[in-house]
């Protein structure tokens, strides 16, 4: 859900697919991602020097919104959500022209993609569905299956379970057909239908995607990487949610000792993840009646919201933007 050339932008520089996979476990939860950018890289300068050039010069809209468009990820590649906001929305404005309908299609997916973890679903399913129409025509498989999981994810944060789980399976369906290596896509979609088809009741199919996430985990992954607690933290809430205790706790667990361990970290990204497990397993404690364990977690929790900066003060929709995605 995340840039080098001015009149092309490639999607490299986007955040890599895992990046999202756990952030859309925190966005599952509910435990918003809340950080700031911790500095201004040297990119970001150089880009915004560009776009004042190229104001001054005036040149044509379509490259003035590409380097938008770049400093826009530049911000969201060092969690700087507001400013990138503000970038997305502005290279959404410039880029009218039918020779830059990759680059608008990217930019709706990032603008979409803010407004999905700050909790503006409604709007950031407009964004996402004209993103996939122009994804669509340009033929980009890929990125049609990572916006049918962004979509999904919008569909499970407003409990409209069966479109989520539809949604997530289309993903996996996209990536099966191209027989995509995407493991980290393919992790992230079988973990969002298996929270979806848990909340629906549907035990079986919930706790297969997980072994199935397992496997890609095991197969492909790094143990102590954080794919891997991403699929600890699911499958704790899978077990668990069923009714299936041996190993929830264990899971859940496994995934807070790994998160620990990324100490590399920016800091308020730490606090963000561990605020994510420790909430998740804070509702298994008191679901399990374990009172005393429940209140040290509690006290944890506490501590980090205390530390943590915030993200989204006012949440105020970009109505230009989003009038340019409803156009047909």
């Amino acid at each position: 859900m995340k840039t080098p050339d001015v009149s092309y932008p490639i999607h490299t520089d986007r955040p890599s697919p895992f990046f999202c996979a756990f952030v859309i476990v925190s966005v599952l939860l509910s435990f918003m991602v809340k950080v700031q950018a911790q500095r201004v890289s040297a990119r970001s300068i150089a880009l915004k020097q560009q776009i004042a050039s190229a104001e001054e010069q005036r040149a044509p809209e379509e490259k003035i919104g590409a380097l938008w468009l770049q400093l826009a990820n530049e911000y969201q590649n060092h969690l700087d959500l507001p400013s990138a906001e503000q970038a997305f929305a502005h290279a959404i404005l410039l880029l009218r022209s039918a020779d830059s309908h990759r680059d608008l299609a990217d930019a709706l997916d990032g603008l979409g993609s803010v407004y999905l973890s700050t909790g503006r679903v409604p709007e950031s399913r407009i964004l996402l569905r004209k993103s996939l129409l122009l994804y669509r025509e340009l033929h980009d498989r890929p990125r049609e299956a990572h916006l049918h999981e962004a979509l999904a994810i919008g569909f499970l944060l407003e409990r409209h379970y069966r479109d989520a789980e539809k949604e997530a399976s289309e993903t996996l369906s996209e990536l099966q057909e191209q027989q995509s290596s995407d493991v980290a896509e393919r992790e992230a979609a079988l973990l969002t239908r298996s929270y979806a088809r848990t909340y629906q009741g549907r035990c079986r199919g919930a706790i297969e995607d997980t072994q199935q996430a397992q496997t890609l985990v095991s197969t492909r992954l790094e143990a102590n990487s954080l794919e891997a607690a991403t699929f600890w933290v699911s499958r704790s809430f899978a077990l668990w949610r069923c009714g299936v205790h041996d190993g929830a706790e264990e899971a859940v667990l496994k995934a807070l000792e790994i998160v620990n361990s990324h100490t590399d970290l920016p800091r308020p990204l730490l606090l963000s993840y561990r605020l994510s497990v420790l909430q998740q397993y804070l509702v298994y404690l008191k679901d399990t009646h374990h009172k005393p364990e429940a209140a040290r977690v509690e006290a944890d929790i506490r501590q980090i919201q205390e530390e943590m900066p915030t993200v989204c003060s006012n949440c105020t929709v970009h109505a230009a933007a989003l009038s340019m995605a409803m156009l047909p």
